[in-house]
């Protein structure tokens, strides 16, 4: 390569690099935009008016992505690596029926609870409440001023921290509602429920005699648990048919 050639192409890189700090922050992905922000943020006004003072009511009109990013938020909070988990748990759920589990599934469908839900249905207080923060957000009257840090984070992100680490989770829960249920992480996959690591230990079986461990997967996060067969009967016939 002559000089002449590596001037030009120094020059080219150089222009590149200006435009590029020109352009806005939120046009290269780094930052929600207003109107993003605007859907983060649920406001008092909004709560009672679209929810009727219900975060479940309200929350149930949103996008699948915004419903598995505040659950994910407010049940692991300082881990983004179990936020994802989370994510995964609530997908697992909707497409495998967990909430019509027993309710006219064919006998021979083994490796399914039911007809598909949603995730709305699965993540939300319908029929029950599979999240704890679920219900502890029902007590919420302005978001804003919620009493809970981790409430403000899952409803009303503030400037900073918190709105970036609320951007990163909805990035994250769009990503993985596109992608098929059998890139759940491989680790994960026959782990149903979760708790608390402070309401219950690790390494013991929920059922018998092939359910698997509980586990604590990172310090920051939740025990999975596995307590019914046929999500780890519907992955295990995945593998077999994917020989």
């Amino acid at each position: 390569m002559t000089r002449m050639k590596k001037l030009i192409l120094i020059l080219q890189l150089v222009v590149i690099t200006a435009l590029f700090a020109f352009i806005p922050s939120s046009a290269r992905g780094y930052r929600p935009t207003a109107e993003q922000i605007d859907q983060f943020r649920i406001t008092a006004e909004e709560l009672g008016t679209i929810g009727h003072w219900s975060v479940n009511g309200y929350m149930i009109r949103e996008s699948d992505a915004l419903v598995m990013t505040r659950i994910a938020l407010g049940e692991a909070p300082y881990c983004p690596q179990d936020q994802e988990y989370v994510m995964w748990n609530i997908r697992v759920r909707a497409e495998l029926g967990y909430k019509n589990y027993g309710s006219g599934t064919p006998a021979h469908k083994i490796d399914r609870w039911g007809a598909p839900t949603s995730i709305q249905m699965e993540g939300l207080c319908v029929r029950s409440c599979q999240y704890q923060i679920m219900v502890l957000a029902e007590r919420v009257i302005n978001p804003k001023n919620a009493d809970l840090t981790i409430l403000r984070l899952m409803l009303y992100p503030e400037d900073g921290s918190q709105l970036r680490q609320f951007y990163r989770a909805y990035r994250m829960a769009r990503r993985i509602l596109l992608r098929p249920l059998t890139d759940m992480p491989e680790e994960l996959q026959g782990y149903d429920s979760f708790v608390a690591p402070s309401r219950g230990g690790t390494g013991w079986n929920d059922w018998k005699p092939n359910g698997l461990k509980r586990v604590q997967f990172f310090t920051c996060g939740n025990v999975w648990v596995d307590r019914l067969k046929e999500d780890n009967r519907w992955f295990f016939m995945q593998d077999e048919e994917a020989e």
